[in-house]
């Protein structure tokens, strides 16, 4: 049997509670669902900012909105300047699908009796 099938198997006969790459997986969801309850909230207080400066009539009001918006301004310089240390996302994870499934073609060019039954069409 091949290395993949050997994976599969394994995997199919453990209790997914302890699989270490589904725990990486629930990790990196919580992680996910996390930032984009931060992106979300972020984008509404930008939106607030952008209405707040749009209804300014004046240098003054423009300035005194700005002023009464330190943390948010503050929020975006930060961001924009690590969004430009940082490219790429890190904490990323990697993960090796070919232990939960099976190349099919792989599979069928193994088997001689599914290989005849592809080239008969017979597999489509």
């Amino acid at each position: 049997m091949s290395k993949e099938h050997d994976y599969v198997q394994e995997f199919q006969g453990k209790d997914l509670e302890e699989n270490e790459d589904l725990r990486a997986l629930l990790q990196q969801k919580k992680y996910l669902e996390r930032k984009l309850v931060e992106k979300q909230e972020f984008e509404t207080k930008l939106q607030q900012l952008y209405d707040q400066i749009d209804r300014t009539k004046n240098y003054q009001e423009l300035v005194d909105g700005l002023t009464n918006c330190r943390a948010l301004l503050s929020e975006i310089f930060t961001r924009e300047g690590q969004a430009k240390r940082n490219p790429l996302q890190a904490g990323q994870i990697e993960l090796d699908w070919s232990k939960y499934g099976l190349d099919l073609a792989a599979y069928v060019a193994e088997h001689e009796q599914l290989l005849k039954s592809y080239e008969q069409g017979m597999l489509d």
